[in-house]
Formats: structure tokens, sequence, C-alpha cells
């Protein structure tokens, strides 16, 4: 039994000027999983088919292997990500298998109560969420221990760390048994650099923290979802309440509900974890204060925002700081504080 790199996994995150789309974070390209190949007698095995446009590289490495789609007995996802699975189709004949325990073979589907319960020759799948909901890995065992372990451990942790506890649980899990790993994306993982993840185990974890701003006068629907979805981006939450002068100053209108009483309601929300006074709307003086990761905002922002988000990053580029990242969340339509102001003037 041999295992063979068909496609060595690739992540290249591409520098782009926000001013071309402000709704735009994050470009990868050219972006693809590592696609594996356990070949023996018993079964030939792939494991993840990457994305498209590298069908052509995919195919000549299984040629080169003396093998065709058709010899393929099984495809295992790790996980249901594009780059991971978009190839699939070349291999028609397998049995696959994915997601928390299903197996599609031809027109017939089976479900198993977990993926660890499929028997696969030369494999053991287990369980290893954290990076998606359903990430599952494949360790193969020969003179050392392989683990092909998609996203579930990735280069990036080296540097940012683990993004919640169960991804964590699951790289601890990897890292105790595995002597090679086999990335979802980057070089083959071991000797002096799997060292290197086994000791991000030990270190803590950096507390990404998250900051937003508004008035969040008369608390309505749009403000919770805004502050949901906010959550789901970072470990701490602050929120940034305008006060009453700067609401007139910046807006011209004074909010109906008092600063307090506002800041009392954000305290109440239970995915914000601080509560602040905007008393400015320099961006950059509120980050030399709080060191906030991600700055949120919404798709559908003020007129004035552009202005407020030129200058703010121009502060980091004049200082040749690393500016933070800033997310666009989606706007509720229907539902605003100008509405209600209104439904109460009549």
């Amino acid at each position: 039994m041999e295992i063979k790199i068909l496609k060595k996994g690739i992540h290249a995150n591409q520098d782009i000027a926000k001013k071309e789309n402000p709704h735009v974070y994050l470009v990868v390209e050219p972006l693809c999983s590592a696609v594996t190949l356990i070949k023996g007698e018993k079964a030939n095995i792939i494991v993840d088919t990457g994305n498209f446009g590298f069908e052509e590289e995919i195919l000549t490495n299984l040629k080169k292997e003396g093998l065709e789609p058709k010899d393929i007995d099984y495809v295992i996802l790790t996980h249901t990500h594009p780059d991971h699975m978009l190839n699939t189709y070349l291999f028609k004949h397998a049995n696959l298998i994915f997601n928390e325990g299903i197996s599609i073979q031809g027109i017939k589907g089976t479900c198993y109560t977990y993926a660890t319960k499929i028997k696969v020759p030369y494999v053991e799948i287990i369980k290893t969420h954290g990076h998606s909901t359903n990430d599952i890995s494949v360790v193969v065992r020969t003179d050392k221990t392989y683990v092909i372990a998609g996203d579930a451990i990735r280069y990036g942790m080296l540097e940012n760390g683990f993004k919640n506890e169960q991804e964590k649980e699951s790289a601890r899990n990897i890292l105790e048994i595995a002597d090679v790993i086999i990335p979802g994306h980057g070089d083959i993982i071991e000797g002096e650099t799997l060292q290197k993840f086994k000791d991000l185990l030990e270190t803590k974890p950096k507390l990404i923290i998250g900051y937003t701003t508004g008035v969040f006068d008369l608390f309505h629907q749009g403000h919770l979802n805004l502050l949901r979805n906010a959550k789901e981006h970072c470990d701490k939450l602050m929120v940034g309440v305008t006060t009453d002068e700067l609401s007139v100053e910046f807006k011209g209108k004074k909010p109906v509900i008092p600063f307090e009483e506002r800041i009392d309601v954000l305290k109440s929300v239970k995915y914000v974890d601080e509560v602040v006074p905007q008393t400015s709307m320099d961006k950059f003086e509120a980050w030399e204060k709080y060191k906030f990761d991600v700055m949120f905002a919404s798709e559908s922002p003020t007129k004035q925002w552009p202005e407020v988000e030129a200058e703010f990053m121009k502060k980091f580029e004049d200082r040749k700081l690393p500016a933070p990242k800033i997310v666009y969340l989606p706007y509720t339509p229907g539902v605003s504080s100008t509405i209600r102001r209104e439904i109460l003037k009549k």
C-alpha cells in the first residue's frame, strides 16, 4: 500500500483594493485542496478531489500511478467546502463517503450513525470537527502514522491559533497520533514543523476582539441580527454606543431613547461582551484604545461611512500598521430606528 499526493493543496490569499468592492474582504487564487491517493491491492482510495481547473493535473498524476478514474473504489471527503470536492464527478464509479456518515454508491445512498462506522480498507476515519461542522480525517498506518487532515490542520493556525475549542480538540487528537500530516493546503507536516503544531496546543490562543458602533435607538430586530452576526466572527464583541451629543452632531437628531438607557439595553444582549461610549467618529482613536482585530459595519451604511472608512484605513497606511479586518454584515430590510421614529410621530 502506498500514499501518493496527486495534487498539493494551494491557498494563496491575494491583496485586493478595497475601493473596487467594499464588501469583499478576501480573495483566494489559486485555490485547491490536496488530493491524496491511497493505492493498494485491496482498494484504491482518494481523499478530497480538489477544485475546478485542476482536473488535468490530477488525472495526469493518477495515470502515472497506472490508474484511471474507474479504478478508484472509494472517495472520502474531509468536508464539503467546494475547493475540496468539486472534482468528485470524475470518480462516478467510486463509493463516496462524506459528512457525518453518508455513503453514496451509484444510485444507492446509505446513512451511518457516523462516518467512523464505515469500513474502508487500509484506513480509519476519525471525527475532527471545528473548521466546519462535519469535518473528518483519514488515518493510514504504515511504518508511520499518516493523517490526511483536510482543513482540520492549517498552517494559518501557527500564526492565528485555533478559532474555537472544538477545532483545538480535533487538532490535539490528530497531533497525538500523527507522524506525518497531509493538510488541506500547503506542504506535508512532519519533523520540526509537526513539533511547532504540537507546541501550539500549549499556547494560549489569541482572543479575537470585534468592534462595532451605532446609536441603537429604539432597539429592533435589525440591531439584534447585526450583533448576532458580528459575534460569529469574534471571541469578544465590543459595542460603541453613540452619545446623544455625537448623534446630534453627526446625524442632526437626538435619539428618542436616552444614552444611559441605550447602554443598558446593549448590556443585556447576550452577544455583546462589553459596551463602551462612542464619543467620536474617529475609528482609529477607538482602535488605539481597544486594539480590536475586526471592525463590523452594515452592508447598507450611512452616507458618511465611506469617508469614515477611508480616513480610518489611511491612518494605518500612514503609520505602516497592520489594519484590522472590516467585515460587512447583512442589513435587515424593512426595519430601522428611522421607520419607528416616523411611526411614533404619527
